[in-house]
């Protein structure tokens, strides 16, 4: 597992903006998952090694930030904030619904054409606009299942 050409220009790029190699894992952590898709256990690994970390130091890191993905996720990834106030709004039903319609029951987060993967997450700080959603890096506010059906129809 290695960086492609490009990629690790830009991390030697990123890397000089930094007074330590270590203060660089969250933006190296970026470019791996950019360039492999999520944050696998050898990614982590690959990632220590170019910083001179040890990977556990890598690994606290990958697991504090919910948007660094440790499994493959869909073509689209859609996030449902779940936490108080968008659950008042009915969020929770609304993963249920979307879950149903994606035919992704019983525990599956990703669709079978890997086109779709679903995630409950605590907050996505749009509180005074809930239920959120974020699909891939847009966030989407004050959805309900009728929009969100929009939504996936111009996907």
């Amino acid at each position: 597992m290695t960086f492609s050409e490009k990629t690790l220009s830009e991390f030697h790029r990123n890397l000089k903006k930094y007074e330590t190699k270590e203060i660089a894992i969250l933006p190296t952590l970026h470019l791996a998952m950019k360039e492999f898709g999520y944050i696998s256990p050898e990614a982590i690994r690959y990632v220590a090694t170019l910083l001179d970390v040890p990977p556990s130091r890598v690994e606290e890191v990958t697991r504090f930030y919910t948007m660094l993905k440790t499994k493959p996720v869909g073509k689209y990834h859609i996030q449902v904030c779940i936490n108080v106030t968008c659950s008042m709004f009915k969020s929770r039903e609304l993963v249920k619904q979307i879950e149903e319609h994606l035919g992704l029951t019983g525990g599956k987060e990703m669709t079978d054409d890997k086109k779709y993967s679903i995630e409950r997450v605590e907050c996505l700080a749009s509180c005074g606009t809930a239920p959120a959603v974020i699909i891939n890096d847009t966030l989407y506010e004050k959805v309900t299942f009728e929009s969100f059906k929009t939504i996936l129809g111009k996907l």
